[in-house]
This record gives C-alpha cells, sequence and structure tokens, in this order.
C-alpha cells in the first residue's frame, strides 16, 4: 500500500536542485495539471535562448525576463482554458482531426463507388443517383466544420 502511494506521490512531484549558501539543495515542488505546464518549444527556447556571453548577473536577468514571458503565456493559457468553449474545443483536438480524416475517407469512398459514366472518351459526364448530392453535401459540410474546429484550436493554443 505504502509503495503504491509513493508511486502516486512521484507522479505529481518534481524537484529542482539548486547550489545555495556554498552546497548543493534539493528542492521538490508540485507538478502542474499537463495543459499548465510549458509546452516543449518554451522550453527549448528558454535553455538555449539564454545569452550566455554576459557574466553572471546578465544571464541571471536574462533567465528572469524569459522566465517572466513563460510565465505570462502560462498564465494566458490557464485563462484559456477556463472558458469552457475554449476548453471543449483545445481538449478533443484530437477527435477533431480524426473526425476530418474518416469523413474525407467516406466522402473519397463514396464519390468513387456510386459515380458512373459514359464510356466514351470525348465527354465524361458523370451519372449519380439522387439521393447522393444532399449526403455529399451533408458529409462536405462537416469536415469544414471540424477544420474550422482545429483552426481556432491552433489560435487558442499558439497565440
Amino acid at each position: 500500500l505504502g509503495e503504491c502511494h509513493f508511486d502516486d506521490v512521484k507522479k505529481t512531484m518534481r524537484s529542482v536542485e539548486i547550489f545555495r549558501d556554498g552546497e548543493l539543495q534539493r528542492i521538490h515542488f508540485n507538478m502542474p495539471p499537463s495543459s499548465m505546464s510549458p509546452r516543449e518549444e518554451m522550453k527549448v527556447g528558454l535553455e538555449m535562448g539564454i545569452d550566455r556571453s554576459q557574466g553572471p548577473v546578465g544571464k541571471v536577468r536574462d533567465l528572469t525576463a524569459r522566465g517572466a514571458d513563460i510565465i505570462y503565456q502560462l498564465m494566458r493559457r490557464r485563462r484559456t482554458m477556463a472558458h469552457p468553449l475554449a476548453n471543449f474545443i483545445i481538449v478533443n483536438s484530437y477527435y477533431w482531426n480524426q473526425g476530418c480524416l474518416v469523413l474525407s475517407a467516406v466522402l473519397n469512398i463514396i464519390m468513387l463507388s456510386v459515380f458512373t459514366g459514359n464510356p466514351s472518351f470525348d465527354i465524361y459526364v458523370p451519372q449519380r443517383p439522387s439521393w447522393v448530392a444532399p449526403v455529399l453535401y451533408a458529409l462536405g459540410a462537416l469536415p469544414i466544420l471540424l477544420w474550422l474546429l482545429l483552426v481556432a484550436e491552433s489560435f487558442l493554443t499558439r497565440a
């Protein structure tokens, strides 16, 4: 029982080592939810973007300024995720993407299987049953709606 509890705590805790007062100290802290943690490009930008040509004070100032930018971006993301519609769009973006792919495949299969035409080589006029046009319009509108949701998700998470 104690081992299971330790694993649960270990998943939600992180640590950082700080050199203070002449010795190395480890500080433990709660890890924020995955939606509130910095994205990978933020981490890489912080790691690679610090100006190392300056002295120690300049490095700390640059790190502090970049840290303040990351904190601002995380607070903005928290405000965005607090809005129910934005949260719904962002959290379900995987399903929007998969829905677009499936609906596009279904549309292509319907178009390829239903269209028939005159086999002459001079003019090709497709002949299709009467039920195909409304189905294609309905199924054609759904991927557009899902792509609009994906564009909204992109603006909400990247802007």
